[in-house]
């Protein structure tokens, strides 16, 4: 019996692992018809699944950082965007795009664990900044929205 793209998203970490699979959380411009977009689709192990992770937008410059709430303090902001899975050589492609050169490394963005705020047995990477660096806040939970001419994918 062959899994479903919506089965294999919701595979264990230690199969994933096995499989060489990563699941990953994308809210920015590598949504589906945004800029950077290739990098990922074209290469996803699994159709795309909504989701939501605790945090919020910044703007910066054409694009959106994802800034997690401090440890410790509740979160009732969440970001939404898709999850998907894909391979160890895409993971490196979106690390090279993203600037994330290795944990303690001069990185422009960390990547990082995170749960769906909706589905907590859904987690996987993101890419984030860890705090806002001055820039101002999007103010919209979905990228797209920010962007003047797009249309929200709802």
């Amino acid at each position: 019996m062959s899994e479903t793209g919506a089965d294999k998203n919701m595979l264990s970490d230690s199969r994933l692992r096995t499989a060489g699979l990563h699941r990953i959380f994308v809210y920015g411009s590598l949504l589906p018809g945004l800029e950077n977009a290739g990098l990922i689709w074209p290469f996803a192990r699994s159709e795309p699944q909504p989701g939501a992770v605790s945090g919020r937008l910044v703007a910066v410059e054409g694009y959106p950082a994802l800034v997690p709430p401090r440890p410790g303090t509740p979160s009732d902001r969440r970001v939404r965007g898709l999850w998907t899975l894909v391979d160890r050589e895409t993971l490196a492609r979106l690390d090279r795009l993203e600037e994330y050169f290795g944990p303690e490394e001069n990185n422009d963005y960390e990547r990082v664990r995170v749960r769906d705020a909706d589905r907590p047995d859904v987690q996987g990477w993101v890419y984030v900044w860890p705090d806002d660096r001055g820039r101002p806040d999007a103010g919209v939970d979905w990228w797209p929205d920010a962007r003047p001419g797009l249309r929200s994918a709802d």
